[in-house]
């Protein structure tokens, strides 16, 4: 079994606020009722982490991750999902971005190229 992939995940430009830096990666929520991820790791340029599902008050979790200390540039972030106490996993999901300062810009999904089967046959010959 596996664990849910979010939907979608948004990078979200929060209003400064005191303690709080900006810019942060907020998943869609994992609802209060089904499997719900107890870590998420998340790999900033190849460099991992984990990070511990923040908890909304309808008991539904996201994934709440600062950017606020990546340096400016282009950065590649992927996200999975996991749940050790059931031993459920979510697939990778992978994101492209630009960041400079609190901006980010050019979120793109990074789709891996499906590979094609091999042909076996050639086209105009026909074996009786």
């Amino acid at each position: 079994m596996k664990l849910g992939v979010p939907c979608a995940v948004l990078l979200v430009m929060l209003a400064a606020s005191g303690c709080l830096a900006e810019p942060f990666l907020i998943s869609d929520p994992y609802p209060a009722k089904g499997p719900q991820p107890t870590k998420f790791v998340v790999a900033v340029d190849g460099k991992s982490t984990t990070s511990a599902p923040h908890r909304n008050a309808d008991g539904s979790v996201v994934l709440k991750y600062d950017l606020g200390d990546l340096s400016d540039g282009t950065h590649t972030i992927v996200i999975k999902a996991l749940n050790d106490a059931q031993a459920l996993e979510s697939g990778e999901i992978a994101y492209t971005f630009n960041k400079a300062g609190s901006r980010i810009s050019g979120l793109k999904v990074k789709e891996e190229k499906q590979k094609m089967a091999p042909s076996r046959s050639l086209g105009g010959y026909v074996k009786p």
